[in-house]
């Protein structure tokens, strides 16, 4: 009967050495608005390894991590290199490879990794400025920051006088000074808020040439909004394009025109008048 039951401890045990495993756990991404970013409480620890680290096998275990790139500098980056749950101290390089070794009481060996990466965003220092014409419309963009991992989203505030507002590139038709603030989210999900300036200069069409042609001209145009011609001496015609470049009217300026009535949706078009064929002047027209 003693033997039986050795024979049978003796099979078991053997089974328990073929199922060693070890668990490095999943690859983490981090968000870090900047390297050198010290790991503690307020920011949550970051831990390695699974719940538990490893199974099977015959306890008791010992442990060794090994950073990769440097395994000479492991116990700098991990609070110990010989725990089954060591927490990362700080974060100073965007992608940080782990190895652990597991070794069980009689002498199975099982391997496994993981890779803890940091969003690390690099933007330019201080305020970001654009200056446009007052009725022009331009495009802001959030250059000047970039991330390890590419953006995917960009979200743009206030919306006043913004078209595309969710879009890295966005467009603004504002006649006065805006600060737009936008948050930039990279494809890990982290983000980075940043905000940039659009000033007016003082060209307008507001100059004394246009005035020969109009008597009276309201910009940006409200739905009461007309076109009343000054000069009838000289055959113009007015010829107004949306943004993407369809004609939304070609008028020749003799009579008033309801302005406001025609250009129903908001936004900046372009504007030309034309004597003769010749363009005399190019101009943008907002519609709040």
């Amino acid at each position: 009967m003693k033997t039986v039951l050795f024979f049978t401890a003796t099979i078991f045990s053997f089974q328990l050495e073929a199922q060693l495993k070890v668990d490095a756990g999943s690859d983490l991404y981090l968000c870090s608005q900047s390297y050198l970013a010290p790991i503690n409480a307020s920011r949550g620890y970051i831990e390695l390894g699974g719940k538990p680290t490893a199974t099977g096998g015959v306890a008791p275990y010992q442990y060794k991590w090994k950073y990769l790139k440097d395994s000479a500098k492991t116990y700098l980056i991990l609070t110990s290199d010989t725990i089954p749950n060591p927490r990362i101290k700080y974060g100073d390089i965007p992608q940080y490879p782990f190895q652990l070794k597991v070794t069980d009481a009689i002498g199975n060996i099982s391997l496994d990794t993981i890779v803890v990466y940091f969003s690390k965003w690099i933007c330019a220092a201080g305020e970001q400025y654009m200056t446009k014409n007052k009725y022009d419309t331009v495009y802001i963009s959030a250059s000047g920051c970039q991330s390890i991992f590419p953006h995917i989203k960009c979200t743009w505030s206030p919306t006043t006088y913004l078209l595309d507002s969710t879009k890295c590139v966005a467009r603004t038709y504002t006649p006065v000074q805006m600060r737009y603030d936008y948050v930039i989210t990279d494809s890990i999900g982290c983000q980075m808020p940043v905000y940039k300036w659009v000033t007016i200069s003082n060209a307008s069409i507001d100059e004394p040439r246009i005035n020969d042609i109009f008597s009276r001209f309201e910009n940006p145009v409200t739905d009461q909004s007309v076109i009343i011609p000054n000069n009838l001496h000289t055959k113009t015609s007015l010829t107004i394009y949306n943004l993407v470049g369809e004609k939304v009217m070609e008028e020749e300026l003799k009579d008033p025109i309801m302005i406001g009535a025609i250009l129903k949706t908001r936004g900046a078009y372009t504007a030309i008048i034309q004597s003769q064929n010749a363009p005399l002047f190019v101009f943008k027209i907002l519609r709040e």
